[in-house]
């Protein structure tokens, strides 16, 4: 998501009547004849406010904020739904020739903010360091400590510098915790640990060195294994790696894993175009209502 280093004039041409988040989803054909149009009013109701508009705080996933921050700021790419490959939207490539050590970022020529303000490789990059900033409290701090440099080279495109290679980084991009977290000064705690090959998220929670780690475990092996599994430039090599992390977490027992949710929404009759990518992220853009 993006955002100006002054306010940004937000259109967001979104065509629904209401728009529910909550435990059924459904996505409906166009209806034959009609022509959806740019325009109208959406009432939308999400599961919690945004403590900010600020796209480095405001979360971009699940039933959260996701609906909002896209159709406030856009995405540069996603992943597609049915296959879980990458697609791109306001980017064209993110690309790495040296195994994930570096990558290369390439926006679509002439893009515009809301204010006619040029959205190049400059903007992306006061962007993405803003996020790696301890000081804004990006709840992707974490993800965002993967990057070292991000250099602009040109007007569309921004080179990108890795702490280590991360050969699917590109793939994986779709906080700070406060002191009683950092301490561990605490019996019990609730987290989130979503896993999706290839990832970073696990590797936030488990590591040894990673802030996100509220459990304190610092185990050797167990940090190896995530190590080799983010790092890993085969499938194989990954699904070894996790299946040794799934080993030490089976005999560490740090944490109650529990999973009960399906990201969906619910919708009148007459909306469509539901689609979500990533972890149930909406597209706003698609959405369409028939009259």
């Amino acid at each position: 998501m993006m955002i100006r280093r002054c306010c940004l004039l937000v259109a967001a041409l979104v065509c629904l009547a209401s728009l529910l988040t909550a435990c059924s989803g459904a996505n409906r054909e166009k209806p034959a004849g009609n022509v959806p149009v740019p325009g109208g009013t959406a009432r939308i109701v999400q599961i919690t406010e945004p403590r900010s508009l600020d796209p480095a705080t405001l979360s971009n996933q699940w039933v959260l904020n996701a609906m909002l921050g896209n159709a406030l700021f856009g995405t540069l790419m996603i992943n597609d739904p049915e296959t879980g490959e990458l697609r791109f939207t306001m980017a064209q490539s993110f690309a790495t020739r040296d195994g994930g050590a570096t990558f290369e970022l390439t926006l679509r020529p002439d893009l515009r903010f809301s204010d006619g303000s040029p959205l190049d490789a400059a903007a992306v990059k006061y962007n993405w360091d803003r996020i790696k900033d301890p000081a804004n409290g990006s709840a992707y701090l974490q993800e965002a400590s993967m990057v070292v440099a991000t250099e602009v080279v040109d007007s569309t495109r921004l080179a990108v510098t890795m702490a280590e290679p991360v050969p699917n980084f590109a793939e994986a991009v779709y906080g700070q915790v406060v002191e009683l977290r950092r301490t561990n000064d605490f019996d019990m705690t609730t987290s989130s640990a979503n896993f999706a090959d290839p990832e970073p998220a696990l590797w936030s929670v488990f590591h040894r060195n990673s802030r996100r780690n509220l459990s304190g475990i610092a185990d050797a092996e167990l940090s190896r294994a995530l190590q080799d599994g983010r790092t890993g430039t085969t499938s194989r090599q990954r699904a070894d790696a996790y299946r040794r992390v799934q080993e030490r977490l089976n005999a560490l027992v740090p944490v109650i894993f529990q999973v009960s949710n399906e990201p969906s929404v619910v919708t009148r009759r007459n909306v469509g175009g539901v689609v979500q990518y990533a972890y149930g992220s909406l597209l706003p853009e698609e959405l369409w209502v028939e009259n």
